[in-house]
């Protein structure tokens, strides 16, 4: 299959040849997703929102620049975060402007290793609209939770809280 496909979505006006990703296979296609799904549970679930949140695990990439599809952070349509261990990344919003950063040598290290150029942005380049809207979700699904089971008052302004925390801790 292909890259629709591995997006959970059919072709549509794509590249793809003879993939039968298309309300003409439905049938083919179902049996495809559930064995994807046998294999792997989170084989459809988006890298920004729902079960994995971005940054989870970061890109490993060493020379694409983190600008070729087979990186996951690309591939997902979003900017490298400090989790990701990338060599010379331009995935990033000032990329365009400026040359690719390339690791820096950690200075307390004794054997030299570097840490993610992306560790080395501004919170601007993490922090952008889509995260904003993701982490709003996520306090918004987390107060209503708290509504339901009648937690009012500081225990449910606690619960968002602690999700507030944790979202933080995932950007």
């Amino acid at each position: 299959y292909c890259e629709c496909f591995s997006n959970g979505v059919m072709c549509r006006n794509c590249d793809c040849s003879n993939c039968h990703n298309d309300a003409e296979h439905e049938a083919k296609r179902l049996q495809a997703i559930m064995s994807c799904l046998g294999r792997n549970p989170d084989a459809f679930r988006s890298k920004t929102t729902g079960g994995m949140k971005a940054g989870d695990k970061g890109c490993c990439c060493k020379r694409s620049g983190c600008l070729k599809n087979y990186c996951e952070c690309y591939e997902a349509n979003i900017m490298c975060t400090s989790s990701c261990k990338c060599l010379g990344c331009r995935n990033y919003e000032e990329a365009s402007d400026v040359a690719p950063r390339e690791k820096n040598a950690d200075v307390g290290s004794k054997k030299g290793l570097a840490r993610p150029a992306c560790a080395l942005r501004s919170p601007e380049s993490v922090i952008t609209a889509a995260v904003v809207e993701a982490v709003c979700g996520c306090l918004l699904a987390r107060a209503e939770e708290a509504e339901g089971e009648a937690r009012g008052g500081v225990q449910g302004e606690l619960r968002v809280l602690e999700e507030f925390g944790h979202c933080l801790a995932q950007i």
